[in-house]
């Protein structure tokens, strides 16, 4: 959010200091899914999520495309909600929970039976979404990628 006070014409120039107030997100680290295997990954550092009525973990291939034909979204209440595009079979094949609420600490996870169904591709978008009573925040974003696995067995 920024704050701007709205002033007349030029008397916003006549002050000796002026100051813009920004909330910016995280910076992400970008993530790698290595196709069939259990994966969970821990995020640190996204600050103050207490006031959080939910949270989410989008993974798309592009930014304009509908939360419906998410790769991979999960909710911190609702587990694995949408996979390759569809209704997720079962919420319980992935989760995200918050491990420290005041530091922003959280760790997503996915069974491998999910991750298995992931097709291998470089240039994939995540972020972490936080919604509150008063708005709505992402907390961080950056890149991902879903490498293939060797071997395919998983029993």
């Amino acid at each position: 959010t920024v704050g701007v006070a709205f002033l007349r014409g030029s008397d916003v120039w006549s002050y000796t200091s002026r100051r813009l107030t920004m909330t910016a997100a995280v910076s992400g680290s970008a993530i790698s899914i290595h196709r069939g295997d259990t994966w969970s990954w821990s995020l640190t550092g996204l600050g103050n999520i207490s006031a959080r009525t939910k949270l989410y973990f989008t993974l798309k291939s592009s930014a304009i495309h509908a939360d419906s034909d998410a790769l991979i979204q999960i909710e911190e209440s609702g587990g694995l909600l949408r996979l390759n595009g569809a209704a997720a079979e079962s919420s319980a094949d992935g989760s995200l929970e918050v491990d420290d609420e005041t530091s922003g600490d959280i760790t997503i996870t996915l069974s491998a039976a999910i991750t298995a169904q992931l097709t291998p591709a470089t240039g994939l978008i995540y972020d972490v979404q936080m919604v509150t009573a008063t708005g709505v925040d992402t907390l961080t974003a950056a890149s991902a990628t879903i490498t293939a696995d060797v071997t395919r067995a998983v029993t």
